[in-house]
């Protein structure tokens, strides 16, 4: 079953990449908006939620 985040979860792609955080879910496109910064500057990128999940951080990091 896919999970489900609600806005402002941080996750990441499976794949690794930037931390992110989800804004919202678009129910048309069955897609997570998700947003990062990366040098000073804004990204954001719709993902699958089987491309994403909850971030989860290493011993000492937040």
């Amino acid at each position: 079953m896919e999970e489900k985040f609600e806005p402002g979860t941080l996750v990441q792609l499976k794949s690794g990449g930037p931390i992110m955080t989800v804004e919202r879910f678009d129910k048309s496109l069955d897609k997570y908006c998700c947003e990062w910064f990366s040098n000073g500057k804004r990204n954001s990128e719709m993902f699958k939620g089987t491309s994403i999940q909850k971030f989860k951080p290493s011993v000492g990091i937040l």
